[in-house]
């Protein structure tokens, strides 16, 4: 409880937190880097700042997952409660969370996208995630369950809307 996990690396899954339950804390700067040389025995970073976890009431911020196709640069198959997670980074799929659930979370300035990736979703905000090479409207989510969740595209599924939060610089 109440710490802050930074700078930290992992060759495998996550860079700053694996297998833990976190409660109010801060992860970043974390990075899981993979191992092995590209095209021969590469094994991808998986959550750059946490893999396999339960974090709630955490900033999860500017981590990142190396290694094509590594997944999660904020997060992989992890359950979040009252999170943000903003600024993060992965080469593939969920630059901000890839699997897992996410609940009353807000994702927001993570890059490349899509964002959340594969999650579950309930009353969320994904909004203003982007990426120099895909249009905006395709930038927040991809294969995810959302449920009365504010974000853009509209997402099929019952309470949910579009409508620009208007988040502050900071998210």
């Amino acid at each position: 409880c109440n710490c802050v996990l930074t700078t930290n690396y992992a060759s495998y899954n996550g860079g700053g937190a694996y297998q833990v339950g976190l409660h109010n804390c801060i992860l970043t700067g974390n990075h899981a880097v993979g191992s092995g040389t590209p095209g021969y025995s590469t094994y991808p970073g998986y959550g750059g700042g946490a893999a396999i976890c339960n974090l709630r009431n955490c900033s999860i911020v500017s981590n990142f997952a190396d290694y094509y196709p590594s997944y999660g640069g904020g997060t992989y198959n992890c359950n979040l409660t009252n999170c943000s997670l903003t600024q993060n980074s992965s080469p593939a799929n969920g630059s901000a969370a890839y699997s897992g659930s996410l609940l009353n979370c807000t994702v927001s300035g993570n890059v490349p996208s899509p964002a959340v990736y594969r999650a579950a979703l309930t009353n969320c905000i994904v909004w203003g995630n982007y990426s120099p090479t895909i249009p905006p409207t395709t930038n927040n989510y991809a294969s995810c369950t959302l449920v009365y969740c504010d974000s853009s595209p509209l997402a099929s599924g019952a309470g949910n809307i579009t409508i620009d939060p208007q988040l502050l610089a900071d998210d």
